[in-house]
């Protein structure tokens, strides 16, 4: 059987989650183009994590 829970339980679980991952709040950067990285790891048959320094700031955001 399912109980059903308070109206006050859920605002206090709805606060807790906007209070913790507010959809609303402006995200930093990560500061380096994801995608493109992704495409010239794949192009030349490697993992972003294996790409050098040099290599990774080629997709530095500006």
């Amino acid at each position: 059987m399912m109980t059903r829970m308070k109206k006050s339980e859920c605002r206090r679980i709805v606060k807790e989650y906007v209070e913790r991952y507010n959809p609303y709040e402006k995200k930093p950067a990560l500061g380096y183009n994801i995608a493109e990285m992704s495409r010239y790891a794949r192009k030349n048959n490697r993992k972003i994590s294996e790409l050098t320094k040099e290599e990774a700031a080629m997709f530095a955001v500006k």
